[in-house]
């Protein structure tokens, strides 16, 4: 099931306006999230950054926002929401830290696999986390954010989670077991993109087809594809048989694709091995 965030009222968004938020981590996505926080409107006043590179903190300095040096530092920020956008295989050495400092924080973490039952385990069992998955596009605004947490904690900072991530792309709320198959749709799916980008490239090239040439075919041809996707007229599975005709070249390519379903499952293949990795991850 996936929906919209339940609260609405205007006591939670002030609530939400008011709450300082930690980001710990200020990498891509970490960056990402500044971005759009800033486009947002979201006072800088209210975010503190941990964040260990010094190229990453001149970053995040020049973009208006303060990042820790000193563990006092945070301490003292006594922020209300912790956003961890770290590694996975990170998260389980720093989350016992913040909660024996800040365990009435709320905890949302963006590292993939990691489940809200791992996080409480390394850190408390009361602990209030909520698990988001964003994806790569979150970089020029334009991401997809699917959100899990308990109907307790999507009432009470439902609107404002939503509007933190929202800042970056689009944002979904769904339950948790839903969220290893996410990751392996639109988590990993901009590689799969780039991937299928990179392939047509190269036959394009093998037909003589001028390097740049190709690139731009290839671009142009999946950003117009996915704008006519969201019609909501025209489901895809129509729009491809608009583009195909009895007898036609794309008929003769889609042949070869859906050859025993080849194509079809090999899909299905990659998405179940990217789901079941998301699942080990906390194992």
């Amino acid at each position: 099931m996936v929906r919209k965030p339940a609260g609405k009222s205007k006591k939670l968004l002030l609530k939400g306006e008011k709450s300082k938020i930690l980001l710990v981590g200020g990498g891509k996505m970490g960056r990402a999230l500044l971005a759009g926080w800033k486009r947002e409107g979201i006072s800088s006043k209210k975010v503190l950054v941990v964040e260990p590179l010094d190229l990453n903190r001149d970053i995040i300095s020049k973009e208006g926002f303060s990042y820790s040096k000193t563990l006092p530092e945070i301490e003292k920020f006594n922020p209300d929401v912790i956003i961890f956008a770290v590694k996975p295989d990170q998260i389980a050495g720093v989350l016992p830290w913040y909660y024996e400092r800040f365990e009435k924080a709320l905890f949302i973490s963006i590292a993939a696999g990691i489940t809200i039952e791992f996080i409480k385990k390394h850190s408390g069992i009361y602990a209030r986390v909520v698990r988001a998955m964003p994806n790569l596009a979150a970089t020029i605004g334009q991401g997809v954010t699917v959100v899990a947490g308990d109907n307790v904690l999507e009432a009470e900072y439902g609107d404002f989670i939503t509007k933190l991530f929202s800042s970056v792309g689009s944002c979904y709320w769904a339950i948790e077991q839903y969220m290893d198959a996410v990751t392996a749709v639109s988590g990993s799916g901009p590689a799969y993109f780039f991937y299928l980008a990179e392939c047509l490239m190269e036959a394009a090239e093998a037909h003589n087809i001028p390097k740049e040439l190709a690139k731009n075919l290839v671009l142009q041809t999946m950003k117009g594809s996915a704008l006519m996707a969201y019609d909501p007229d025209r489901p895809v599975s129509i729009l491809r048989q608009e583009v195909t005709s009895p007898g036609g070249t794309t008929e003769a390519a889609l042949k070869v694709l859906n050859q025993d379903n080849r194509f079809k499952n090999l899909i299905k293949e990659a998405v179940k091995a990217a789901a079941e990795r998301a699942e080990k991850l906390t194992k």
